[in-house]
């Protein structure tokens, strides 16, 4: 089922015991669209 990377960005992102940050990009390859890594901002 297709979505919006965009929906992605800004979601936060957890450890077991606290949260870390928050998604910040979204690379993902040309030729195939799938997505490399994610960012994740962790500064304030």
């Amino acid at each position: 089922m297709p979505f919006r990377i965009s929906s992605l960005k800004g979601l936060a992102t957890r450890t077991c015991d606290s949260g870390i940050g928050s998604i910040g990009n979204v690379p993902f390859e040309d030729d195939t669209w799938r997505v490399r890594w994610l960012v994740v901002d962790n500064g304030p």
